[in-house]
């Protein structure tokens, strides 16, 4: 039976992990990103550093 090397996995996880927070951060540094907040809420982050809510979640 196939036993996955689960530390390599978890590495690998952590290594793209970090390269999606730089990705990202690179790209909030010229674009308007779209995402949800912990409430639930769409926000969107402009370049400049402000954020709105374009839509917020309903409650329930």
């Amino acid at each position: 039976m196939y036993q996955p090397d689960l530390e390599k996995i978890k590495r690998k996880q952590a290594e793209l992990q970090a390269a999606h927070r730089a990705w990202i951060a690179e790209k909030a540094k010229h674009e308007i990103l779209a995402f949800a907040d912990e409430k639930g809420n769409v926000v969107l982050h402009h370049p400049d550093g402000h954020t709105e809510i374009v839509h917020e979640a309903e409650a329930g």
